[in-house]
């Protein structure tokens, strides 16, 4: 089962998160050799994405979640959901992590 986290996003502003994955012997999970996709919706039904996010590993467990300051500005004041993948080289995909993204305006443009 995945992870879940819910993040309150400013409007206009760069979100950045970090998350360390563990393996079953309590170690960082090495990620070499896995691909990462993350997709940002309005609703879990939604046929459009909302936005694509960076998300970037590294080889220590490590997977770094993040929307530029460009791309929030974009995003309007509601919930949206969004969930990250990652595909091992013997083609199965697990969900890591999992939730909701709620945008707070910006007053200053």
């Amino acid at each position: 089962m995945a992870r879940y986290e819910e993040f309150l996003v400013d409007q206009g502003s760069t979100f950045k998160y970090e998350l360390t994955l563990y393996a079953n012997h309590g170690g960082r999970f090495d990620l070499d050799g896995y691909s990462i996709t993350s997709q940002i919706r309005t609703t879990h039904s939604s046929g459009t994405i909302a936005l694509t996010p960076s998300v970037t590993k590294n080889t220590s467990g490590v997977i770094t979640f993040e929307l530029t300051d460009e791309q929030t500005a974009l995003l309007t004041e509601k919930r949206y959901v969004y969930d990250i993948y990652i595909e091992g080289p013997d083609l199965k995909k697990y969900r890591v992590l999992e939730g909701n993204i709620v945008v707070s305006p910006r007053v200053t443009q």
